[in-house]
């Protein structure tokens, strides 16, 4: 990992400022899960845990990085933190990205900017997760391959202002495969 990257972390995570990336995030589940109410009162409660995607990785890195603080870290829990603020921070910025005109016509340009921004800080706070367990890793893999296969085969994912959503599968497929590679990089 990058030396400067290294320095950032440390002193994030080693001063009181964990406490706020910890705020920024509950407030980030928060509002993510406002975000997907509609969606999540037309699905199965059953398949929750597969709707709410970002929300959920928020949730993650802040229970992770508040568990590491304590002294109880959890190598399925970091494992899952790292994988998914990077695959669903990249996720939703190249989404963004790709349906530019279908997102900008129901959001203000304040929205945009803002889900665009917030998503790249969701990637680069993956890497607060110092290391990540190779057997933990690999399990959460299939969480997301599943989760994937859902979305995509089943319509789980989240609204996408296109009828034409191949470029998100895609994405969505390719980012789990580069989570992976790269958490296999940072392993313990």
């Amino acid at each position: 990992m990058n030396d400067s990257f290294a320095k950032i972390r440390n002193y994030i995570l080693e001063t009181r400022l964990w406490i706020l990336l910890v705020a920024i995030n509950l407030v980030g589940t928060a509002y993510g899960f406002y975000f997907y109410a509609d969606q999540l009162r037309e699905t199965s409660i059953l398949l929750w845990i597969f709707v709410a995607d970002s929300p959920l990785s928020t949730l993650g890195i802040a229970a992770a990085v508040t568990l590491r603080k304590l002294g109880k870290q959890n190598r399925y829990l970091d494992a899952y933190a790292f994988l998914a603020n990077l695959k669903y921070g990249l996720w939703t910025a190249i989404v963004l990205l790709i349906y530019f005109q279908g997102f900008t016509s129901i959001n203000s340009m304040g929205m945009y900017l803002f889900l665009f921004f917030s998503h790249l800080g969701m990637a680069l706070q993956a890497f607060l997760i110092e290391e990540v367990d190779l057997k933990a890793l690999t399990v959460v893999g299939m969480f997301f391959v599943a989760n994937d296969f859902l979305d995509y085969f089943f319509g789980v994912h989240p609204f996408i202002p296109s009828d034409n959503i191949v470029y998100a599968g895609l994405t969505a497929v390719f980012l789990t495969l580069i989570g992976l590679l790269a958490g296999w990089k940072n392993r313990d």
